[in-house]
């Protein structure tokens, strides 16, 4: 019974977190509703089915609450798993320095990842810029030599658009100094 209730709860923890996923459409996050729905009904029946078990055995094990279980939000927060085999308890993972530990390593990976996916984007920032700039100052030489009554206004844009350019590409060149840029 405690074996059928865990795979269940895993099984919900797993939708819940699908359901919150980014890339989740609309229609499959209804999906996902209605059957969380019905695995609330078989997670409770099947609740009900360990609480009378565990009742039964001696010594009597513990008993839980439907509550308790509907507010895990993380595998981590199961405490059914502690319960149930030893070997689960010898293995690394379960225990809770372990865990934050690995979450850390993973985060500092990914972020290593972001600074160099960062580098490049920088990189292509400036170079859209430039080729901006270059742009505009041809577009804005075509208007001026054909006397075309957009020139003033086209002008005024430009210089907008130069101050705001200037002000990133200043922040761009303090990016090239930092000691990680790899660009």
């Amino acid at each position: 019974a405690l074996d059928h209730l865990e795979h269940l709860v895993v099984q919900r923890l797993f939708e819940l977190q699908r359901l919150g996923l980014s890339e989740t459409g609309y229609k499959m996050r209804k999906h996902i509703a209605q059957a969380l729905k019905k695995r609330s009904n078989a997670v409770k029946s099947a609740l009900t089915a360990y609480n009378n078990a565990a009742r039964n055995l001696v010594p009597p094990r513990p008993t839980y609450e439907w509550e308790a279980l509907s507010h895990y939000g993380f595998l981590q927060d199961c405490i059914l798993l502690r319960e149930s085999s030893p070997d689960i308890l010898s293995k690394r993972w379960s225990q809770p320095a372990i865990r934050v530990l690995m979450k850390q390593h993973l985060r500092v990976r990914r972020a290593r990842e972001e600074i160099v996916r960062c580098n490049i984007e920088i990189r292509r920032l400036h170079t859209f810029i430039v080729d901006e700039n270059s742009s505009l100052q041809k577009t804005l030489g075509g208007l001026q030599d054909s006397g075309d009554i957009w020139f003033g206004p086209f002008q005024e844009y430009c210089m907008f658009r130069r101050r705001v350019n200037d002000c990133i590409l200043a922040r761009i060149a303090q990016t090239y100094q930092l000691a990680g840029f790899t660009g």
